[in-house]
């Protein structure tokens, strides 16, 4: 009986040492070379550019790679998903679309940002390229209809056309617990469909959010007007305006602000405005204040109405002579660089 005992427990434990066939598949399932670099890589806690990771990406066979797509560790997975959809030998399209429900977490380096956390699917699409175009909009399209809870599917939202089917999706990613930035993306597509029954949560999401706005935030109050609006804007001078330029040091956050704002023509923004030209210092703070002065200039030479009609008067001697220097100041057509465009056949990023 005790012999039968020895057997059984020997054969589960050299069971337990073979590699598997099948997926999940753990470290000790790849080539016995390799395994010290899965170990290593899976050690470093972070999927980046260290000396384990560029010896998977350089040595490992593209069965391997495959295989480590489907390995226990979300590390790995990622890692081989970054590698599949470099290599030529791999349908990059069909490689993407059929690891979008991988949903696990890990941790990746964004440089002088520090480390940062997302999914292994949003990793893979973040890294993405596309043979075309055509591939690059169907993942986009797939990402918001069907996994519309990934970050990467905010961010589809920025370069994809609008859609009837989108507008469902749109009202439940801008109630998820997400960081801001990627709730402003869908509160702004959101506020395209320019529904009125949308006004109110946007104005109350915006309010909450007041301090972490953006030029995409400012962009949506210019662009689809409503007097809901116009009370953030005026409620977020003084004390968020300089906040974001001395503590934040976003200035340009700031000019964004100064455009919406004036858009606005009411007496309201007027007082704003000329408390912004009469603030001495300009600011209270070390700061870029031409590039908001320059803002504040020409947002009221630009929105002409009776409401700024002094205040226009104030500052046409020097607008007059912004405008003669924009002029003179022109490059030569010949001088100025043209865009660059991806060449033919190129691979196309997210």
């Amino acid at each position: 009986m005790k012999s039968r005992s020895y057997l059984l427990t020997a054969a589960i434990f050299l069971c337990s040492c073979s590699q598997r066939n099948t997926p999940p598949y753990a470290i000790r399932d790849f080539d016995p070379l390799l395994q010290p670099y899965l170990t290593k890589a899976v050690g470093t806690a972070v999927v980046g550019f260290d000396t384990a990771t560029l010896y998977i990406e350089n040595h490992a066979t593209d069965d391997q790679i495959t295989r480590l797509s489907q390995a226990e560790s979300p590390m790995l997975r990622a890692i081989a998903l970054r590698e599949m959809i470099r290599r030529p030998g791999f349908n990059h399209f069909n490689v993407i679309m059929s690891h979008l429900d991988d949903t696990a977490m890990i941790a990746w380096g964004a440089g002088e940002w520090g480390i940062m956390f997302h999914t292994v699917s949003d990793d893979m699409i973040s890294n993405g390229l596309w043979k075309t175009k055509a591939d690059h909009d169907r993942t986009a399209d797939e990402i918001i209809r069907k996994h519309d809870y990934l970050a990467e599917a905010y961010s589809a939202l920025n370069f994809m056309p609008l859609k009837p089917d989108y507008y469902p999706h749109l009202k439940i990613m801008i109630l998820r617990d997400r960081p801001f930035e990627q709730i402003e993306k869908a509160l702004f597509t959101l506020a395209k469909y320019k529904k009125m029954a949308d006004i109110p949560l946007i104005s109350q999401l915006l309010t909450q959010h007041a301090w972490e706005m953006s030029s995409m935030s400012f962009g949506l109050m210019e662009n689809f007007p409503d007097t809901a609006y116009l009370e953030i804007l005026t409620k977020y001078y003084p004390r968020r305006f300089y906040r974001k330029i001395c503590v934040d040091h976003q200035v340009e956050t700031s000019a964004r602000y100064i455009d919406a704002l004036a858009s606005y023509k009411t007496a309201r923004c007027a007082q704003i405005l000329a408390a912004m030209l009469d603030r001495k210092p300009f600011a209270p703070c070390a700061a870029d204040t031409f590039t908001i002065k320059d803002a504040v200039l020409r947002a009221i030479w630009n929105n002409p109405c009776p409401a700024y009609d002094k205040l226009r008067t104030r500052i046409s001697a020097i607008m007059h002579e912004i405008l003669r220097r924009d002029t003179t100041d022109i490059m030569p057509a010949e001088s100025i660089p043209q865009a660059v465009f991806p060449e033919p056949g190129a691979p196309v990023r997210w």
